[in-house]
């Protein structure tokens, strides 16, 4: 005898439960509280992959991307490659971080700026010149200051 109510109880759970049994076809968000310790604390952070792309309409880097040199470090803009894809990270009070994806020695280095000449570079570990504070311009499109 099976529960009208709960057609997807197996027979082990009709009688040890009043909730029906989990699907274990879905998938789970991994940004979830229940499955990731970090957002119990905060339920705001979002991680997503994206490419930064220049929209300048002057001068020739119009329409290439954030990238790194693999070999250098060095941030630059290039046309395509491994080092355009970056993990873009929610922090509290509107900041956020880019981490670097790229099949390089640099991959999981964070965007950030040196504080003493203003340029920008990588670095292993997050600091305040990691934290990135996004302004929307329009959809899909934000400009990035250093906070």
């Amino acid at each position: 005898m099976y529960n009208s109510n709960y057609p997807s109880y197996n027979t082990y759970d009709q009688y040890t439960s009043n909730h029906p049994s989990y699907n274990t076809y879905d998938q789970y968000n991994p940004n979830h509280s229940s499955y990731n310790t970090y957002d119990q604390y905060n339920e705001y952070r979002v991680d997503r992959d994206v490419r930064l792309q220049s929209l300048a309409q002057s001068g020739s880097h119009g329409g290439e991307y954030l990238d790194i040199d693999g070999n250098t470090g060095d941030v630059v803009l290039s046309s395509g490659g491994s080092g355009t894809n970056w993990r873009l990270t929610e922090l509290q009070q509107g900041f956020i971080n880019l981490q670097n994806l790229g099949i390089s020695r640099f991959k999981n280095y964070f965007l950030g700026v040196n504080p003493n000449n203003g340029r920008v570079k990588l670095l292993n570990y997050i600091s305040n010149e990691t934290r990135w504070i996004p302004h929307n311009i329009s959809q899909n499109q934000i400009r990035l200051e250093n906070g």
